[in-house]
């Protein structure tokens, strides 16, 4: 009597197990190089003994001093390689916005741009430096603040009032921030 099986044998099984689990590893690891959400927040103390706040971009070995509306902070590094002569792009956005469309990585408030001398746009052929400018550099990089998407200049991230008010305060205070722009080693 033939027995017609239609069912997946054990070494199948784990094959397709071994198939998966490789395929989410490699999407994790695309994830994580592509988009990081950190807010590695320190604090000094001045000579009048206060508490000064500041968001270290750890990647980029840079950190901005955080004022009111921007005390709870954080961005995302939009790059491919930080090490190329590519723009790389800082979203910034505040944790309190974090469930909102007003989020790093989707409509932020603000954003930073970084480049150095040799990068080139691509769509003008001109060098950023050329574009954005040259006036905060730390060590061979150049920042500049950009508005972001999630500001009622460019739509807003139609958020509530409340988030909207907070997004474009932020924004205000993410433009400020660059001036205390400085290298953290």
């Amino acid at each position: 009597m033939k027995i017609n099986q239609k069912a997946f044998s054990a070494i199948e099984i784990l094959i397709l197990i071994a198939v998966i689990g490789v395929l989410v590893g490699v999407g994790w690891l695309l994830y994580q190089r592509n988009y990081k959400k950190t807010a590695p927040i320190t604090s000094t103390n001045t000579r009048q003994n206060q508490d000064i706040k500041y968001l270290a971009f750890s990647e980029l070995g840079v950190r901005i001093r955080l004022t009111g509306p921007i005390q709870d902070a954080y961005y995302k590094v939009l790059a491919d390689d930080l090490s190329d002569d590519e723009m790389d792009q800082i979203d910034l956005s505040l944790n309190s916005l974090a469930n909102t469309q007003c989020k790093a990585g989707g409509w932020p408030p603000a954003a930073y741009l970084r480049y150095n001398s040799s990068s080139i746009d691509f769509v003008s052929g001109k060098p950023y430096t050329e574009i954005y400018g040259t006036n905060h550099k730390i060590g061979n990089y150049y920042y500049v603040y950009v508005d972001g998407h999630g500001i009622n200049a460019n739509g807003g991230c139609q958020s509530t009032v409340a988030n909207q008010n907070k997004a474009n305060e932020a924004a205000k205070a993410f433009k400020a921030a660059l001036d205390t722009i400085q290298a953290t080693n």
